[in-house]
């Protein structure tokens, strides 16, 4: 989406607002449908599928940090993906397009960062809850 560095594209719902764990990246005037999403850095492609009706399909990129730890960028709502899992990317690359998560949302790209991710929406109601009581995630880890 918007290559280099998002250009013409704005977070529409930042990281925290209202519980919200991602950001929601939109074009200009709303009409991004099928737009290209880019890989934010080189790594490997650990999973691709349907997660429902709150984040339809997704990609999941694991990336190596210099320091040896990992972290996980994860594009939802996506419309197409051009993209396996096992692919190794590089960063630039274009791994699908933005969607609307089957009609559930306008079409956005919802993106995130971190470092375990869990794909069982009826775990998010506790995650929330643990975010707010104690401020810190607890996910399902996905084993490499």
């Amino acid at each position: 989406m918007g290559k280099p560095n998002a250009k013409g594209y704005m977070d529409k719902q930042p990281f925290g607002k209202n519980f919200h764990l991602g950001e929601d990246w939109n074009a200009v005037g709303r009409n991004d449908y099928g737009d290209p999403v880019y890989a934010v850095s080189h790594g490997i492609v650990k999973f691709v599928g349907d997660e429902g009706p709150g984040w339809g399909t997704v990609i999941m990129i694991t990336h190596l940090l210099p320091n040896g730890k990992r972290i996980n960028s994860l594009y939802a709502h996506l419309s197409k993906i051009n993209v396996s899992k096992g692919d190794q990317i590089r960063k630039g690359k274009m791994i699908g397009r933005i969607g609307d998560a089957n009609g559930r949302y306008g079409p956005h790209l919802h993106f995130e960062m971190r470092d375990d991710f869990f794909f069982r929406p009826d775990l998010v109601i506790v995650e929330i809850l643990l975010v707010i009581s104690i401020q810190k995630y607890s996910f399902v880890r996905i084993e490499n």
